[in-house]
């Protein structure tokens, strides 16, 4: 399945549930972020390790606040679990650092 294909299915399923609109826009936004930093082929073969390295680089490279990350974790188990069918919830939320 490709990227394009990936995103079309998600719209459909948030579309189903009643998701917002700017919901389903910031989940097209960090899932595709997801993909090209992975540079994915086939983005239905996600695992947890891949999603907590992107989290790590947004976090720490990219200083994504610790809100927009717990977004970013939502979104893609949303397209792990609704979307790929795939159950990923052992991946723990982000926290944040010690000052």
């Amino acid at each position: 399945m490709t990227k394009a294909k990936v995103l079309s299915k998600m719209r459909i399923e948030m579309r189903k549930m009643n998701y917002g609109f700017q919901t389903e826009r910031a989940y097209q936004k960090w899932i595709s972020g997801f993909m090209s930093y992975h540079e994915c082929t086939d983005p239905t073969k996600i695992t947890e390790e891949q999603i907590m390295s992107y989290i790590t680089y947004l976090g720490e490279d990219k200083q994504i606040s610790i809100h927009n990350q717990r977004q970013v974790l939502v979104a893609l188990l949303f397209l792990a679990d609704k979307v790929l069918n795939q159950s990923l919830y052992r991946t723990k939320r982000p926290l944040k650092k010690a000052l």
